[in-house]
């Protein structure tokens, strides 16, 4: 995923610093809870019903229609963070997460993601360093061509379940518009 060289100065100068403390702070799916979709998934490690969802709005312009790709990922430079990427670009991808990408809308974790709710905050405004149990998270819309197009202000974003999917829900302003929506989302290995 190519990210706008605005994005990647606040977010160097933001995301320096930190620990690599992997506590295993993500949160499975409800055991029992499992129908048989989700266990074959589990067995064997991926998410058949992703990507999928809805974005509705738009920031600057930018429309997400379809979602043809959605992931989760560690940050490729920042050690503590994860990222949530819904493309309309399939080329975007756990295996090619640094492939060609669409419209796309990603959300910074300040720590491994967990079932709860996060409050939605500008990307100057998370930590420079893991945040475990603090659930923020800030979001950034570029266009094809890797250009910053709308930072977060405020919102929400629900995790609801999360084991091989990743399943939530979410509402954002951005300095330049709207995005709610659902999705499923991979989980990447």
């Amino acid at each position: 995923m190519r990210v706008g060289a605005a994005a990647v100065i606040l977010w160097l100068m933001v995301g320096c610093g930190g620990d690599d403390d992997d506590g295993g702070g993500g949160a499975d799916a409800a055991p029992g809870g499992a129908d048989a979709r989700e266990q074959a998934d589990a067995a064997s490690g991926s998410c058949a019903e992703a990507p999928s969802g809805t974005v509705n709005g738009t920031v600057d312009a930018v429309m997400i229609d379809p979602i043809a790709a959605a992931y989760s990922r560690p940050h490729p430079t920042v050690a503590y963070a994860h990222l949530l990427v819904i493309d309309e670009d399939a080329a975007s991808s756990c295996s090619n997460p640094d492939g060609e990408t669409g419209e796309s809308l990603s959300f910074i974790f300040c720590d491994e993601p967990e079932v709860a709710e996060y409050e939605v905050v500008p990307l100057e405004s998370l930590p420079t360093e893991a945040c475990p149990g603090q659930h923020m998270v800030g979001a950034l819309v570029e266009s094809g061509n890797g250009a910053d197009r709308g930072l977060s202000e405020s919102g929400t974003l629900t995790i609801e379940s999360l084991d091989t999917c990743l399943v939530a829900s979410f509402a954002v302003g951005f300095d330049h518009g709207n995005f709610d929506g659902d999705l499923v989302a991979e989980v990447c290995p």
